[in-house]
């Protein structure tokens, strides 16, 4: 469980470092960076199929790099139009397309009017977990994550309801919502966000020799 900068997040890259661009609906050059690494690497085989890229590669960052990104709106690309005009680049966040399917789920079993989140996270009402000496509720980025840990406290606590309420949210409104007026993710609100389990066992592999990635945190 951990504060947003070390939730990974992932991009495709070429070897220098450079993002692909996609041109969205809009007509504006975007680079896309996914919650799913597994949804990057297809991403990346995609493009040099279709002829669009060479041996890409895949650069994770934390999400609150990849944020502020965002919040900076249109950026310079680093490449030139034919008429020799900056093109401008903006950076998109691409959520884990099964846990969409998830949190759609959700909402519907709960009747909920609401539209679906963008970007889920699950939690059970009233979870909370101990680290160090404060009490923190959970967000977790994947629904089987929550439901793993859900198991093991009820190994502890076998009165425990088998299967809890699950709430699907999304990210950015909470993230609006924890930092409204002067505070601070984690700060206001005791919340703690846990980073999706498949993610980080391929940053550590990718830490080790010879990595096909390459990592800013």
């Amino acid at each position: 469980m951990t504060k947003i900068k070390t939730v990974p997040v992932f991009s495709v890259t070429n070897r220098f470092g450079q993002p692909f661009l996609i041109q969205n609906k809009h007509g504006e050059q975007v680079a896309l960076m996914f919650f799913s690494h597994i949804e990057a690497l297809e991403f990346g085989k995609e493009l040099e199929k279709s002829h669009q890229a060479t041996n890409p590669r895949i650069f994770i960052m934390g999400l609150d790099k990849a944020i502020k990104m965002i919040s900076h709106g249109a950026t310079s690309s680093g490449i030139k139009d034919q008429y020799g005009q900056d093109i401008k680049m903006r950076f998109q966040l691409i959520p884990d397309e099964k846990q969409l399917d998830h949190a759609l789920n959700l909402t519907k079993i709960r009747g909920s009017q609401q539209s679906p989140p963008n970007i889920p996270i699950f939690s059970i009402p009233g979870l909370s977990i101990i680290k160090g000496k404060e009490k923190i509720s959970p967000m977790f980025f994947t629904k089987e994550d929550l439901e793993i840990t859900w198991d093991k406290i009820r190994s502890i606590n076998p009165d425990f309801e088998r299967e809890p309420e699950i709430i699907e949210g999304d990210l950015i409104s909470l993230i609006f919502y924890m930092t409204e007026g002067k505070g601070t993710i984690n700060q206001r609100l005791n919340f703690g966000f846990v980073p999706p389990s498949e993610s980080l066992a391929f940053v550590k592999k990718e830490s080790k020799a010879e990595p096909s990635a390459r990592m800013i945190f």
